[in-house]
């Protein structure tokens, strides 16, 4: 499951684990503002939700991928959890 752009997999894999630790609510100096903690949680509140669906570990890479899916939305104004859940649903495998 690839949702990035073609990057190098050591540019890839410190995006991923950015994304995954940022919504684990750890500081990531990669990301200049600020996301509170009820948002952080409910951002991880859907990638478990989603990874449980699908079977995978949210940890793992296609769960990091998820998370970055979910992180560059919020990011882009998709505050709302049920739109995010939606959005993440339908995703292709």
């Amino acid at each position: 499951m690839m949702f990035l752009s073609p990057a190098s997999g050591a540019h890839r894999r410190s995006e991923d684990h950015c994304a995954f630790a940022q919504l684990e609510g750890r500081t990531v100096s990669h990301y200049a503002e600020s996301i509170d903690e009820t948002s952080i949680a409910m951002m991880r509140r859907v990638l478990v939700g989603e990874c449980g669906r699908r079977g995978i570990k949210p940890e793992g890479i296609e769960g990091e991928d998820l998370a970055l899916v979910i992180l560059h939305a919020f990011r882009d104004g998709m505050t709302d959890e049920g739109k995010l859940t939606v959005l993440v649903r339908n995703l292709v495998d």
